[in-house]
C-alpha cells in the first residue's frame, strides 16, 4: 500500500458491511478539520419524522447557531441574537433569519423571533476516520477533533504501522484503530461510545448528510 487513497475503498466498505452504518462520505468537515471518511447509522423513527416534515436541511452552522438559540414561547430580537452568537444584528436579521423563515423553521412575533420547528438529530452512530500510512502522531491529534462531532472515532493505518505506534496514547485519547491491509480491515482498538463534545457540530454534522445523502437515506427508509 503505496498511498492513502488506497486505503479509503475498503474502509468505506468496513463502514457499511461491518458497522452496519447507512451512509458514508469522504473529506468531510463539521467544523474541526476534514475526516478521511464519515459514516452514520441512522434512528429510522427519527428519520422519517424528519421526512415527513418535508423541512429543508439546515446545513449552515451560523444558521443552527440561531436555532439552538430560540425557544417556541420565548422569542428573541435579533439583537439578543447577535450577543448569544458573537455576529452582526443586520447579518442575522438580512442572512440567517430570512433564510430560516423561509425554511420554516423559525416565525416572527411581535419584536422578535420564535421557533417554529426544531431541527434534531436523526443519528444513533457517527463514526470517523482518519487515514495515515506512516504518521500516526498526526493522524491522532487530527482524531482527537473529530471527537466534537462523532461517537466514534478511528485512526486507519496499515498493518506494518500499526505494530510502530504507542498504543497506550490511543486508548488515553479513546481513539481506535483499523489496521489495513490490501482489501481487509480489522479492529485493532475498539474505542469507547462517547458523546459527541459539541452538539452544535454534531447537529451539523447531521444536517450536512441529510443534504448530501438524501436521496439515499430516502430510498434505504
Amino acid at each position: 500500500m503505496r498511498y492513502e487513497a488506497e486505503m479509503i475503498p475498503p474502509l468505506k466498505s468496513f463502514l457499511i458491511e461491518e458497522l452496519y452504518l447507512d451512509a458514508v462520505e469522504e473529506e468531510f468537515t463539521a467544523g474541526y478539520g476534514i475526516a478521511d471518511i464519515v459514516g452514520i447509522k441512522c434512528n429510522r423513527q427519527r428519520l422519517k419524522a424528519r421526512i415527513d416534515t418535508g423541512f429543508k436541511s439546515v446545513a449552515n452552522i451560523r444558521e443552527l447557531s440561531i436555532l439552538v438559540s430560540l425557544q417556541e414561547d420565548n422569542p428573541s430580537s435579533a439583537e439578543e441574537l447577535a450577543r448569544a452568537i458573537g455576529l452582526s444584528e443586520s447579518y442575522i436579521k438580512k442572512k440567517l433569519l430570512k433564510s430560516l423563515i423561509e425554511k420554516g423553521y423559525v416565525e416572527r412575533k411581535g419584536a422578535g423571533y420564535a421557533l417554529v420547528k426544531d431541527v434534531f438529530s436523526f443519528t444513533d452512530l457517527v463514526v470517523s476516520v482518519e487515514a495515515k500510512l506512516t504518521k500516526w502522531r498526526d493522524a491522532l491529534a487530527q482524531a482527537k477533533r473529530y471527537q466534537h462531532f462523532s461517537n466514534i472515532v478511528f485512526v486507519a493505518l496499515p498493518q506494518h504501522t500499526v505494530k510502530k505506534i504507542n498504543t497506550e496514547l490511543f486508548k488515553d485519547n479513546n481513539i481506535g484503530i483499523l489496521s489495513v491491509e490490501d482489501d481487509s480491515v480489522r479492529i485493532e482498538l475498539m474505542p469507547k461510545r462517547m458523546t459527541p463534545k459539541t452538539f452544535l457540530m454534531h447537529l451539523y454534522c447531521n444536517e450536512v448528510f441529510y443534504e448530501n445523502s438524501n436521496s439515499r437515506l430516502h430510498l434505504s427508509h
